[in-house]
This record gives C-alpha cells, sequence and structure tokens, in this order.
C-alpha cells in the first residue's frame, strides 16, 4: 500500500507531464512502455530537471504470463543496481489465483515470474500449486526470491505448505530453496545429525537476497526433544537446480553460543534476517539469553562467514569514539554492502543515554554521528536528537534521517538528511523548512521519509510539503526528491503532477511512493491516480553526456587546445590531467591537484593513521581511468581492493566527484607507506 500523508487545504494548479515521444501502442487497454516527461511550457524549474518516468504496469494493462487478464493493483516495486524491477500484482480474475508476481530485466519484456494457481517444485509425489506468494526480493543479477504458501496436490498439508523459492535460469524457471518440514541443518560445520535427532522447519520468514544471489532467511525448526528454535540460514545460489537433498547453511540458531570477541559468549535467544555481503559473510541483529541483561535485554550485532562469526557490537561493551567512556545499552539492526561494510544505530549508557550511527570500514568501527553533537552542516548550536536505521552504497556512503535539536530548532525545522562516508564527510542534504525545489515559489520540506542510496551518493526520498499560503493544499503536499549528478535535489514527481500515460490521456497524481535507488539513477516508483487507477514506473534522472578530451577541449576554449600534453595555462598540469581531474585549462590552479595527507583513525600511534588521497574525477566520460597505487619502496606499486579503499565520495557539480581513498598497507609490517593516481 502507499503510505497516506496529512491532510490539508486548497491545491495548487497541477502540472501536466508530456511524452517525450509520439511512440504508442494501445490494444484492449494495454499501454507500451513510452517515456514520459515533464512539460516544459507550464513549469521551467521541473522542466529542467530532465525527469523521465517509464510505465512498466498499469491498472487495466494485460498481465504477461496470463490469458485475458488484467492487471488491478499493485505492491510496492523493487529495483536493484543495474535497474531491474520486480513487483507483486493483484489481477481481475474470477477464480482464486488473482496474485502475482512479475520482473523487468532492463528495458527487456515484463515477465511472469509466479502466481496462484501456478505449480512450483515441492519434493511431492503428484503437484501442488502456490497460492499467495508473500514477501519477496531482487538480487543483481534480477533474480527474484520470494516466500509463498502452498495448497493442495501430493501430501501438502498445513505442516509443509511453506517454502522459500528464487528464480533459476528464467523467470519461469523457479528453485527451492526451503520449506516447512524440511530437514534443516543445525550445525555450523553443516553435517547432519542421526535421523533420530534431525530438526525440521516449522516456520520460514523473510527471505533477503545478496548481490550475488545468496538467498538467507529465518525461521524455527522443531526437533527430536520437542523444543522450538529460531534460527538462521543460508542458501547459496547454486550452479545447477537444486536437489531435495540440498540443504542451506546454518548462520545462527537459538540455544548456541554466542561468539564474543573469539571466545563463546552467552547463547543466542531470538536471531534477526542476516543480511549478506561479499561471499557469504553476514550481518545479523540478535538477543542473547544473558544473566546479566540491561534494561532491553542483552543483544549483539555480528559480522563474518557462518563458521567464523565476530560481535561487530555487544551491549555493555563500550561504543567506540564516545566522548566520555560508555556501553552501547541497545542495538538496532544492521545494514551490509558486498564489501562488508556495515553500519548500524546504537544507543549507550551514559547521562542523557544518548544514541548514534556507526560505521564499520577496513576492519574497525567508527562513530558517523551522535545525539547531542552538532549536525554536520549546521550551526554548531543545532545538534542531532536521534536517527533512523541508516542505509549503505557500495562504496560505503551512508545516508540517513535524523531529528534535531537546539538552539533555533522548532516542529518546523527538526528534520534532516545527510549522507557521506563518515563522520568527517558528512553533508546535509536536506531540512525541513528548507524549500523544495519545483514544488512552487512558497513550497517547504515539512517531514521526510528514510532515504535510499546508490552507487555513486545519489539520495533519493518523499517529502511531505507545506507552505504559510494556499500554494501547498491537500493535493499537492507530498512528492519524491533525488540528487542529480551534480549533487543537487530535484522533483521526481510531486502529488497534483499530471503523467500522460497514453497520447491524451492525462492523469493526476494522487499517491506516490518510492523504492530502492539503480546506480544509473533509476528508481521503481508505486503511483496511484485521482481516478482511481494505480502503476508502476520507472524514474529514470537525467545523465550528463559522456565527453572525450577532444570534445572538452573544443567545449572548454572554444577552440582545439594545443595537445593533451601541453600546458595552456602554464600551472604546470598537462591538458589532458585538467580534463581528468575537472580543472581549467585556461587558468592557473594547481591547489585543485590530487592532495595527500596523513589522518587519524582512532587509538594512538603511527597504526591508527592512513595515509589519504584525495582528488576529483569526472562523471561524465569514459575515456580515461583513475587507479590509485600504494608503494612501501617507490619501486614496486600495487592497486587494488587489497592495498587501498575510499572511505568517501560526494557529488561536487559539473559533473564531477571527489573521492577520498586511503591506504590498506599493514603499517606493522612496514614502516613507509606511499600513495599516488595513476590515469590512464
Amino acid at each position: 500500500m502507499i503510505p497516506s500523508k496529512p491532510v490539508a487545504s486548497k491545491g495548487k494548479p497541477h502540472r501536466p507531464v508530456r511524452l517525450y515521444t509520439a511512440s504508442f501502442i494501445k490494444i484492449l487497454c494495454a499501454w507500451a512502455a513510452v517515456p514520459l516527461g515533464v512539460c516544459s511550457s507550464v513549469s521551467e524549474a521541473v522542466a529542467q530537471s530532465g525527469v523521465a518516468i517509464n510505465p512498466i504496469a498499469l491498472y487495466g494493462q494485460s498481465a504477461p504470463g496470463t490469458v485475458g487478464e488484467f492487471f488491478a493493483y499493485f505492491g510496492q516495486p523493487r529495483i536493484n543496481v543495474q535497474g531491474d524491477i520486480a513487483f507483486e500484482a493483484l489481477l481481475f480474475s474470477t477464480g482464486n489465483d488473482q496474485f502475482g508476481l512479475w520482473r523487468q530485466l532492463g528495458d527487456g519484456a515484463l515477465e511472469l515470474v509466479t502466481r496462484s494457481g501456478g505449480q512450483v517444485p515441492t519434493y511431492d509425489v503428484g503437484t501442488a500449486t502456490l497460492e499467495i506468494p508473500g514477501p519477496f526480493a531482487i538480487d543483481s543479477q534480477g533474480n527474484v526470491a520470494f516466500l509463498g504458501i502452498l495448497k493442495g496436490g501430493g501430501s501438502v498439508d498445513p505442516g509443509n505448505n511453506v517454502g522459500i523459492w528464487v528464480t533459476g535460469g528464467s523467470a519461469s524457471e523457479l528453485w527451492l530453496a526451503a520449506r516447512t518440514n524440511d530437514f534443516a541443518n543445525t550445525s555450523i560445520d553443516g553435517v547432519l545429525p542421526p535421523v533420530e535427532a534431525r530438526a525440521r522447519y516449522v516456520i520460514l520468514g523473510g527471505p533477503a537476497i545478496s548481490p550475488g544471489g545468496a538467498i538467507s532467511f529465518t525461521g524455527w525448526v522443531l526437533g527430536s526433544d520437542e523444543i522450538y528454535l529460531p534460527g538462521a540460514w543460508v542458501f547459496p545460489r547454486p550452479a545447477a537446480p537444486p536437489t531435495a537433498d540440498t540443504r542451506a547453511l546454518l548462520i545462527a540458531l537459538s540455544g548456541d553460543l554466542a561468539p564474543a570477541g573469539g571466545t563463546p559468549g552467552d547463547p543466542f535467544a531470538e536471531i534477526g534476517l542476516p543480511q549478506t555481503g561479499m561471499g557469504l559473510q553476514f550481518s545479523f541483529k540478535a538477543s542473547l539469553d544473558s544473566s546479566n541483561p540491561t534494561p532491553f535485554g542483552s543483544q549483539g550485532i555480528w559480522l563474518g562467514p557462518a563458521n567464523a562469526l565476530n560481535p561487530l557490537a555487544l551491549t555493555g561493551d563500550l561504543a567506540p569514539e564516545i566522548p566520555s567512556a560508555a556501553p552501547y545499552y541497545q542495538l538496532g539492526n544492521s545494514v551490509i554492502n558486498s564489501s562488508s561494510q556495515v553500519a548500524f544505530w546504537g544507543g549507550v549508557e551514559s547521562q542523557d543515554n544518548p544514541e548514534g550511527l556507526w560505521l564499520r570500514k577496513f576492519g574497525s568501527t567508527g562513530l558517523l554521528a551522535l545525539a547531542g553533537y552538532p549536525a554536520a552542516g549546521l550551526p554548531a548550536t543545532v545538534l542531532f536528537d536521534y536517527f533512523f536505521d541508516p542505509v549503505i552504497n557500495e562504496s560505503g556512503n551512508v545516508a540517513f534521517l535524523a531529528y534535531l535539536k537546539g538552539e533555533g530548532v522548532d516542529a518546523s525545522n527538526h528534520q534532516g538528511i545527510w549522507s557521506g562516508g563518515g563522520r568527517d564527510y558528512l553533508r546535509l542534504l536536506a531540512r525541513t523548512g528548507d524549500a523544495a525545489p519545483g514544488a512552487g515559489a512558497n513550497a517547504r520540506f515539512s517531514g521526510f521519509s528514510s532515504p535510499r542510496i546508490n552507487e555513486i551518493g545519489q539520495v533519493v526520498f518523499t517529502a511531505s510539503l507545506s507552505s504559510d499560503d494556499d500554494e501547498v493544499g491537500n493535493g499537492n503536499d507530498f512528492g519524491v526528491w533525488a540528487q542529480d549528478i551534480n549533487g543537487d535535489l530535484l522533483p521526481v514527481l510531486i502529488e497534483g503532477d499530471q503523467l500522460e500515460v497514453a497520447v491524451g490521456d492525462f492523469r493526476t497524481v494522487k499517491k506516490v511512493a518510492v523504492s530502492d535507488f539503480s546506480d544509473a539513477g533509476e528508481m521503481a516508483l508505486q503511483i496511484e491516480f485521482t481516478d482511481g487507477t494505480p502503476g508502476v514506473f520507472k524514474a529514470i534522472l537525467p545523465v550528463p553526456d559522456l565527453r572525450s578530451y577532444d570534445e572538452w577541449s573544443a567545449l572548454i576554449a572554444n577552440q582545439n587546445l594545443a595537445g593533451r600534453t601541453e600546458d595552456a595555462d602554464g600551472d604546470g598540469i598537462p591538458n589532458i590531467l585538467e580534463f581528468a581531474f575537472g580543472l581549467n585549462p585556461n587558468t592557473p590552479d594547481s591547489e585543485k591537484m590530487p592532495a595527500p595527507s596523513l589522518v587519524e583513525l582512532g587509538g594512538s600511534g603511527e597504526a591508527a593513521k592512513a595515509l589519504t588521497l584525495k582528488f576529483q574525477r569526472r562523471l561524465d566520460q569514459n575515456e580515461i581511468n583513475y587507479v590509485v597505487e600504494v608503494s612501501t619502496d617507490l619501486v614496486n606499486w600495487r592497486s587494488g581492493v587489497e592495498f587501498s579503499g575510499e572511505i568517501n565520495r560526494s557529488l561536487v557539480g559539473g559533473g564531477l566527484e571527489e573521492v577520498v581513498v586511503r591506504d590498506l598497507i599493514d603499517s606493522g609490517q612496514f614502516d613507509r607507506c606511499f600513495i599516488r593516481l595513476r590515469v590512464e
């Protein structure tokens, strides 16, 4: 369902959104996926945003994979890093098969994954069909995993009618990952106990799916001792269709001793849904059966492979980088990227019991933001108050929603959204009370949802609006905003906008919700119109045209520069490097060249320092590669993720991003380290 919003008064005039192209096909209420754009004759500010909106599925459209059936309503769609979309939908159907799950890979055709009444693998003699497809997730390759309920056929009964499936080689090929009443692995080494002691799944939950297709899920098992135990498992994506003997691997099981810094600690109790990072590295929250709990119980966040878990944070442990030493008393859920960098929420036990966000990078955990301390980008008298769970991208940049307190803070300006790769790199993106781009001269942000972030650091969020006059009202007080390639906020879609879903068929947006954010600036939208018709759409942010050196040189100087290795402005920087770093070849600006520095990482001594390099790189070219190299002897230079890693990246405008990288050389083994940037 699309979230509701506060009710307000009169609205502003609607802003139509028109087709960029006249291409259109209509057959029995079926619409082709035609790009939708903003009408330049109505709103110049929005027209400059250049957002395209493509319909993926619409109310009344023929549902692929069915015969003579049509879409009626839609669940919240999901989109992966490559722009593949998956969504659930309700069909106009006279039978009991009105639910389904579809996906679209790139700009390809919409495919049916499964639907009520469809057959799925069950390992039973006879047949069984799917009754309801439930929660789902999509990986970076477009594989869709979902939880479903079975009915009829073979020996299906209430004790074995829940399963988790994933798409195989095609949308229609489904593989069974786990099913109630199946034997469950209950040992970390994967060796099943004797038959009489084996446990079976009685409840399944989830799933989550990693970029590489590994499915993690939670469940309860019942063993021969008739004790119900919660646990978490992972089903690595196999190379071939799994068999009845293919079982998921155990991550953690209630009653097993939880690792506590290399030694066994208290037993696991409740276990949260694990998120999967690089390979089979997991991050998850769990409670413990402890004899010395905090008022909120004993909790922890663990990280690592199933057979080598380590605590990332435990209640009672001192929280890193707190100004006055204080332990965690409560922990929230964690988020992990494919490089096993993790961000999480925690509360610390001190005078005011403040809460904060922490970020684990390069093997150490650092404070990201703390309640009671100045909020980045605002006056020192404006402080963080409390936080919502963060999100993280593949570069280790984090985005989050936080509330504020302090001087001048009231209900009109007490929320904000930040992003960055660490405490020293946080950037304020939007604050309540700020003008909302594209929403009218007097429109202000009045509330935010939790944001999403993509690989290059662009952030998208929904927001409610208000104004001191009648410009903002019930029909236009909610919308979606995102950062463009320069880091500036632009409106994606605002309630009251009009979309032309067919030539001459304008519909007014009543509600809009956004899901994930792809690396190419694409997001999945769930839209409901004022006439009651809903749809699933893909919004695509504008991207800069790719430029070659020759195109840039002609543009920047209105004539071709003397040559790539020449130095037009005499600042010691060849023209090709001026292009690579976004400099002006006609103005000396050597101070903007890559700059090394030594930064503190926490702790003390040289081992607590890292060599960093900050530089700008172009996002609007495909001619140049940027290679960071490190050395311990100035002779042998090495590159790659084993030797250097990104601390932060941020959009700076003009099709450029600023990147900060650090060396990963073990200072305990080498007394010298050097870092450089090679442009090729």
